[in-house]
């Protein structure tokens, strides 16, 4: 019985750590996509405040 616990156990960590790990991935593939749609070699960055005083 106490076998049978301790996989059960062990299979929901498997589970947990499953998901980490696709949070992680999706958090990867993101961070990348938004890395890669910025290495245009173009960047402006414009000040309006002048345009508040």
């Amino acid at each position: 019985m106490k076998h049978d616990r301790e996989e059960h156990r062990s299979r929901d960590y498997q589970e947990v750590l499953f998901k980490m790990q696709e949070s992680a991935n999706q958090a990867l593939s993101v961070t990348t996509q938004l890395t890669s749609d910025h290495l245009d070699g173009i960047r402006y960055d414009y000040d309006d405040s002048a345009d508040l005083m």
